[in-house]
């Protein structure tokens, strides 16, 4: 067998090294240097916040390795070892921290949590959480007194402590008090101060104070979200806000213009409206039409922050314009600030319900958001009389997007038809609407209809001579998310010579950035051109550093060449940038696992599944993972919470009470002829001149010539179907079942019955043999083990020796039996035959593999078997693989050392030989594409039988070999080999104190082998041999090794009757044979019913006068029906006394 192998990661310390050279070697200014100490420390109390130690832990590690006597790193390690139950550890810190700065606060804190780790203490603070669970903060707050006895909280359990404190009846001042005093103790600890200024927040006299406080740490990066939520909070406690505040009204409404009520309680206290200037209509004012040029040569850049400030300030003039806000909505959108894009468009229309405008606008909002449906709703809210004809064709292609959405959740719920007849259905409503036909067009592709929404789009294009550029580039990129890499290429082609306007430009750019992207991912997957695809990303990465896309896949490309540590360091850095970005903990963990760092694989999926909890998808992730480590069972247990959850997910196929009672029950909304119904009689357009929906506020279709995307698109990349395999599968209820179904049917349990036949030639009684088993196994799980039970009867004929001295001579007792028997004094020697039922069990786990049995019991001799192996790579890249082996074995070579033989005519018994020893074998892989390997092994065992003197065997086995080819269906592997074995003692015979197996001192070959499988849905097939020159010598050995009396008798014996001997003596002789020798292995299976297979082996064995032969069937019962694709390699019913059992 050829042994696939993994290089060892660097050690933890050296790379520990090598970041600390590069920050000391990226870090100019001190400055920097304290600001990456402050990043990390915030970075560090989150993750200790939200109780993930592992992450945590990485993130103290690397501020030590900036500055070894961190207090803060220090501190969040030993509260780390407080929560693992680690004391000493804790101490350790504490006396580090100490040795630093004896009077450290954070010692006091950590002392504290120490003290708190006891028993009694825990206890008492459990009661005290749940008496502020059920409003009884009195309560909570004595039982925490108890807990801390005489010593002022510190640290986390003070928040705790003082916002309990906060909510007795008359504890808020000493409440402040205390948070004054820590935030006074710990002036950069964020999260003290943001606690100290909510409480003085909620006090008039006190809340200029705590909102100086909260101004300063709005910018933080971890808690800016809630600050600026407590900021706008503070303000708009009154109605008119006080003069003492305006600074503070001021300073808010400079990055929130568009804050209604702000706006009023400052507006009222104010109570200066701003008047227009003598002009009609504030769009005609000086400073309007400033903004709008200023906004036009921001969009034209592509600037966000810019648009930003220009929105704000025409805010500022126009607070009530509705397409102003949403045009500020989606540029947050651009910024990735949802929270404030969503509290801007909810602001607008709770101030306007009424105004069809600020209805329209706050559709289309929604439609920039992908939420297709509540967009339909929205817009269907306008009253008929209020609707224009902008409003009828946002409604159309609304209808259309959500008629999409719900096909797709048809598809997830397995049903396709369903899902297919809702498509069809609308495009019976889709005219000539350029637009409509692309979303149609995505939604075919969702459901797997590719063929369909590629004929759909190519029709329009073939009908529109001159296809519009929008249209050109929804055809590349559904021609990219089909994987047409040739005709996407030639279409971005032919948008390059063309005109655009500036947001097709964008779209443009954004479209071949996405290609390019997409290119370097198809060539990671392809062996040859993986490293090219890093090499790419890379280039693309300097100039585009910023984008996630692009890091997520260079991190995937570099898991696809081996560098899982490059990879695994990417994913960690997007994750501390992003820690609430579940989908990267899923590709980290899976990094983990192929980098054999199992402990990180396991924190990152618990944190994952904290963020993600009862979600569908992430139980079918975890699921997956569990898989990749083998863990079999809890795979089951999460596919199966999976499905379960997603069996829970509403069904949108059911009619809802919220449609209008004109609907289909099979469609949403209102038909697009419906809507339009009251069309003659609608306002043709708005009262007021307002942009289009897909136009952006004074902006014309301005064309800006030809693109000038500057990265030259590469090649289109062709994937074989290996390749595409790989591609990531959207998740879905029915792949989430189909996840469960594979991993039910990999541990499925089996039963498997056979028979199986052997034949050698030689000396009839003693070295020929017939033998027929019929073993009967049962494989099954046990949590993530698989187990096996075989009973294997087993029957063996040798035949009778041949009528002649010496045979009769050469066996159990010697010339003296034969002397016997010719006297009359003894019996004539009969067949040899023994019948038994073997008996075994193994279980697998991790790659390793114990097993225990006894040979056939009904054999003259039964005895133990079993063994411990271990198979697996010694590093991520899978280059290195090992593997160790100790048992004790039966030697099979004949029925004397299988399970040993009687002399008649002596009564004696000997046989039964086991071999005990072990066997170690290392391979190597190596090549582009691993192609190249080699291997070595070598194995030592000891020899023993009953009344059979002892032997040892060594061997050593070595060769080289290249994978021929290699597809996703096939293998074909050639090699050269050599291989030297030797005994200490020649024991091939068959008199009393022999064994009856070959053992030659030397046993030399050179041979050529090869492995060749191949597998179809429902067969497979592996072939496997070798053929090459033998040479061995044997040294001979005398009748009997273990008794010299009897040796000397034998040889007087033969002395004494020339007649019957001749001139034989009683010494076996030596010999040397050398010659061509081949053999050759193979086995099946064919998929007979979705629960039963059929297997067959066969092997042949030929080495100059030696041949034997082996061929078997057997039948496979799954209790699981088997609906996947038949899998190499084949794992057939083996005989567990065979030697490719072992």
């Amino acid at each position: 067998m050829l042994i696939r192998l993994k290089t060892m990661n660097p050690p933890v310390r050296l790379q520990q090294f090598l970041f600390l050279f590069l920050l000391i070697s990226v870090s100019p200014t001190k400055a920097q240097d304290i600001e990456a100490e402050k990043l990390l420390t915030n970075q560090g109390y989150y993750f200790l916040s939200i109780k993930d130690d592992y992450h945590a832990t990485q993130v103290w590690n690397k501020l030590i390795l900036l500055n070894a006597k961190d207090e803060n790193a220090l501190y969040g390690l030993g509260v780390i070892a407080v929560n693992q139950k680690k004391i000493n550890i804790a101490n350790q810190y504490l006396n580090q921290i100490k040795a630093v700065n004896p009077k450290s606060l954070l010692a006091t804190q950590l002392q504290q949590e120490i003290q708190l780790s006891s028993p009694a203490s825990q206890k008492l603070i459990t009661s005290a959480r749940a008496a502020s669970e059920s409003e009884n903060p009195e309560k909570a707050v004595g039982l925490f007194k108890q807990a801390l006895g005489e010593n002022e909280p510190q640290g986390q359990i003070a928040l705790e402590y003082y916002n309990l404190l906060a909510r007795t009846q008359n504890g808020k001042d000493a409440a402040i008090e205390g948070l004054s005093r820590l935030s006074k103790e710990s002036p950069s600890d964020t999260r003290m101060q943001l606690q100290y200024a909510k409480l003085l927040i909620t006090r008039e006299s006190s809340r200029a104070a705590g909102l100086e406080i909260l101004f300063k740490l709005s910018k933080d990066k971890l808690y800016g979200v809630e600050v600026n939520e407590l900021i706008r909070s503070a303000l708009v406690w009154a109605t008119v806000a006080p003069a003492t505040l305006f600074t503070y009204y001021q300073q808010f409404l400079k990055t929130n213009p568009d804050d209604a009520e702000v706006k009023a309680a400052y507006t009222a206290g104010l109570n200066n409206q701003r008047r227009s200037g003598g002009y009609t209509d504030i769009r005609q004012t000086p400073e309007y039409l400033e903004a709008s040029k200023n906004l036009q040569t921001a969009k034209t850049l592509r600037d966000p922050i810019a648009i930003d400030q220009t929105l704000r300030a025409m805010l500022q003039l126009m607070p009530n314009d509705p397409w102003l806000r949403l045009d500020l909505a989606k540029n947050y959108l651009t910024l990735r600030k949802t929270a404030e894009a969503n509290a801007i468009i909810e602001e607008l229309i709770a101030a306007q319900p009424k105004n069809p405008e600020a209805i329209f606008a706050y559709s289309l909002f929604q439609s920039s958001t992908g939420n297709w449906r509540k967009a339909l709703s929205v817009v269907e809210e306008i009253p008929n009389k209020s609707r224009t004809a902008e409003m009828a064709v946002f409604q159309k292609s609304a209808w259309i997007h959500a008629q999409a959405q719900l096909s797709k959740e048809l598809f997830d719920s397995n049903k396709v038809a369903q899902a297919n007849s809702l498509l069809l259905k609308v495009e019976q409503h889709l005219d000539k609407d350029e637009s409509g036909i692309v979303t149609l067009v995505n939604a075919y592709n969702e459901i797997g209809d590719t063929k369909r929404a590629l004929n759909l789009i190519r029709k329009k294009i073939a009908d529109n001579k001159a296809a519009s550029n929008d249209l050109l580039i929804s055809y590349a990129n559904i021609l990219l998310a089909t994987n047409q890499s040739i005709e996407s290429f030639g279409v971005l082609q032919q948008l390059k010579t063309r005109s655009l306007t500036q947001e097709q430009k964008i779209a443009f750019d954004e479209t071949s950035f996405n290609y390019t992207i997409k290119q370097a991912e198809l060539m990671s997957k392809i062996p040859s051109k993986s490293k090219n695809a890093v090499i790419l990303l890379e280039q693309l990465k300097a100039n585009n550093a910023d984008s996630v896309f692009l890091q997520e896949t260079l991190a995937r490309a570099y898991s696809n060449i081996d560098n899982f540590q490059k990879s695994q360091a990417i994913f960690e850095l997007l994750i501390e940038n992003d820690p609430q970005r579940s989908s990267l903990y899923p590709e980290l963990a899976s990094v983990a696992i192929q980098n054999k760092n199992l402990t990180l694989a396991n924190q990152t999926i618990e944190t994952y599944l904290r963020l993600e909890k009862d979600n569908p998808e992430a139980y079918y992730n975890v699921a997956k993972l569990y898989r990749m480590m083998g863990k079999g069972y809890r795979a089951q247990y999460y596919a199966e919470k999976s499905v379960q959850l997603s069996n829970n997910l509403p069904d949108y196929t059911k009619p809802s009470t919220s449609f209008t009672s004109s609907v289909s029950p099979m469609t949403l909304g209102t038909l697009p002829e419906k809507y339009l119904k009251d069309f003659a009689t609608a306002r043709p357009a708005l009262a007021k001149a307002k942009p289009k929906p897909n136009q952006t506020v004074v902006e014309e279709a301005v064309l800006v010539g030809t693109t000038s995307y500057d990265v030259q698109l590469p090649a289109p990349t062709k994937l074989t179907g290996n390749d595409l395999s790989s591609q990531p599968i959207t998740y879905s209820k029915r792949v989430s079942q189909n996840e469960l179904n594979d991993i039910r049917q990999e541990r499925t349990p089996e039963v498997l019955v056979g028979t199986i036949f052997r034949g050698r030639n030689g000396d009839p009684g003693k070295a020929a043999i017939k033998d027929s088993q019929m073993p009967i196994e049962v494989r099954f799980p046990i949590d993530d083990a698989k187990v096996s039970i075989r009973v294997s009867p087993v029957n063996i004929n040798v035949g009778t020796l041949q009528n002649n001295a010496y045979s009769q001579s050469t066996f159990g007792g010697g010339p003296d039996a034969l002397v016997a028997q010719l006297n009359g004094q003894a019996a004539p020697l009969g067949d040899q035959t023994a019948t038994g039922v073997g008996l075994s069990a193994s279980a697998t786990q991790n790659g390793i593999t114990v097993d225990a049995g006894v040979t056939p019991l009904g054999f003259l001799f039964s005895k133990f078997t079993g063994g411990i192996k271990y198979e697996g790579s010694l590093d991520a890249q899978n280059s290195n693989f090992i593997a160790v082996n100790a048992s004790i074995r039966p030697v099979t070579d004949s029925i004397l050392s299988f399970g040993g033989m009687t002399d008649s005519r002596t009564g004696e018994t000997w046989g039964g030989v086991t071999s005990t020893g072990g066997r170690v074998g290392f391979t190597h892989l190596f090549g582009d594409q691993k192609q190249y390997g080699y291997f070595i092994s070598g194995a030592y065992h000891q020899l023993e039988g009953t009344n059979v003197d002892s032997n040892s065997r060594k061997e050593i086995v070595t060769g080289v070999f290249k994978t021929i080819s290699q597809t996703a269906n096939s293998s074909f592997k050639l090699g050269v080999s050599g291989s030297a074995v030797g005994f200490d003692k020649d024991l091939s015979y068959y008199t009393i104190g022999n064994g009856g197996y070959f053992s030659p001192q030397k046993f030399i070959t050179l041979s050529v082998p090869f492995t060749f499988e191949k597998q179809g849905y429902d067969f497979r097939y592996s072939l496997q041999g070798a053929f090459g020159w033998h040479q061995f010598t044997q040294d001979g050995n005398v009748f009997f090794p273990t008794d010299a009396a009897r040796q000397s008798q034998a040889v007087d014996t033969m002395a004494n009757n020339p007649l019957v001997f001749g001139n034989n003596t009683a010494v076996y002789p030596g010999s040397t044979q050398s010659g061509f020798s081949y053999n050759l292995y193979a086995a099946s299976e064919y998929q007979l019913a979705p629960q039963f297979f059929l297997g067959g082996i066969l092997l042949l064995d030929n080495s100059g006068n030696y041949r034997q032969w082996s061929a078997g069937l057997s039948l496979k019962y799954t209790f699981e029906n088997m609906n996947r694709a038949l899998t190499l390699p084949v794992n057939p019913l083996l005989s567990p006394y065979s030697p490719l059992a072992q």
